[in-house]
């Protein structure tokens, strides 16, 4: 990093500040050349307390003091590690001075400065916990589509429409009334249920918002409240936003004593410069890469995926939208219509593969004396029912 001018006032750069960024043990922190122009000037960690701001300097490494020794242990807890370059006074001349910051192990004794790279077992824990992460979640953008709210929608003279991935158009115009989207919220359309870990809400805010009070964000909500908790928002001048899901929030959003709210709003008297597309996003912590990506498919939406790889639940002849007969005390068959299945797949009764399954309300599993097919209409035949049993058929296409 390169530093030019001369100071006028006592002032910093801040290089990082984010939690949890340094695990506990002993570190050195280094990186003031030898020609800086002052013992003034200093290469500094600490940490920012999350609510007044104030930061607290662990270790200072300056002209005197090239490599200094500090360590993290619980009193860094629940606040943000801060790094800063600071220049403590005025009248300060640079020159092309060029400042190497850097933060090493403390039993690392060669401190030959080195570009940020991780080391080879972090990169490895990441990639670890990340592939964990995505094996829970399965997705990049753990948005539900489609959103809570049908679009093409038109509020306060500004009209939001569906681009079909999950991208949303926003024409440009004066915002005459407080107009907002829901992408999810209680309803069971689009109900967004994230499991305990840390997130990042995104979105193209330098494209899609036009004043301050235009903004995207997430919050957590109970029955009971009448606003919520913001969790995280992005803003003009903020493209995204780190939130955290704890076991209170996720067990009353399973619970259905709280919901999450993800909503895009253009408050009133503010004005859209021009036609946008607004790419929202919520994707792990741990995934870095910002590129946005389309919506989560929904578990309906998934389901259909796999019943076209591996089979259909064929519905009941008497109920279209059901996936299971329940047959009562005395009953001897349950019929399905397979014929939606063989006419979508273009396959006759010979291709079909039955998977018949029946228990009964115990818990028992029962079973049954034959199958047929016959004018597209599955039979399925048993000995009298002692008790109400629940049967479904799976069908997929013979290999």
């Amino acid at each position: 990093m390169t530093v030019n001018g001369t100071s006028t006032a006592y002032s910093y750069l801040e290089l990082i500040q984010q939690e949890n960024f340094l695990p506990y043990g002993e570190y050195i922190i280094s990186g003031i050349p030898l020609d800086v122009p002052s013992a003034s000037v200093s290469i500094s960690i600490g940490v920012t307390d999350k609510t007044t701001y104030v930061f607290n300097t662990k270790a200072r490494a300056d002209k005197a003091h090239l490599n200094v020794k500090f360590t993290v242990d619980d009193t860094w807890d629940n606040k943000y590690f801060t790094v800063r370059i600071t220049v403590d006074i005025a009248n300060i001349t640079f020159n092309n001075v060029v400042f190497y910051p850097m933060i090493r192990y403390a039993s690392d004794i060669d401190d030959t400065w080195q570009s940020y790279t991780p080391s080879n077992k972090a990169i490895a824990q990441n990639v670890k916990d990340f592939r964990k992460d995505q094996a829970i979640l399965g997705v990049k953008n753990l948005i539900p589509y489609p959103y809570a709210y049908n679009l093409p929608k038109t509020v306060g003279n500004i009209t939001f429409s569906d681009i079909g991935n999950g991208a949303i158009g926003v024409n440009s115009g004066a915002v005459s009334s407080y107009t907002s989207v829901d992408l999810c919220n209680e309803s069971k359309k689009s109900k967004l249920i994230l499991p305990v870990g840390d997130y990042i809400i995104s979105c193209n805010a330098y494209d899609a918002f036009f004043a301050s009070s235009q903004f995207f964000a997430i919050w957590y909500k109970e029955s009971s409240q009448i606003s919520g908790v913001v969790l995280g928002i992005t803003s003009k001048s903020r493209t995204e936003a780190k939130f955290s899901i704890t076991q209170e929030i996720y067990d009353n959003v399973v619970n259905g004593n709280g919901y999450l709210l993800v909503r895009l709003v253009y408050d009133i008297n503010t004005s859209i410069d021009n036609d946008v597309v607004f790419y929202p996003m919520i994707r792990l912590a741990s995934d870095y890469d910002d590129t946005w990506q389309p919506y989560a498919p929904t578990n309906y939406q998934l389901n259909q995926k796999l019943d076209t790889i591996a089979g259909v639940y064929l519905p009941n002849v008497t109920n279209a939208n059901s996936k299971k007969v329940v047959a009562s005390v005395g009953q001897t068959s349950v019929t399905f219509d397979a014929n939606s299945f063989m006419t979508q797949y273009n396959v006759t009764a010979s291709d079909l593969d039955l998977d018949i399954s029946a228990e009964t309300a115990s818990g028992d599993v029962v079973a049954y004396n034959n199958v047929s097919v016959t004018g597209g209409i599955v039979t399925v035949t048993f000995d009298a029912l002692a008790e109400q049993t629940t049967f479904i058929c799976k069908c997929s296409v013979i290999q």
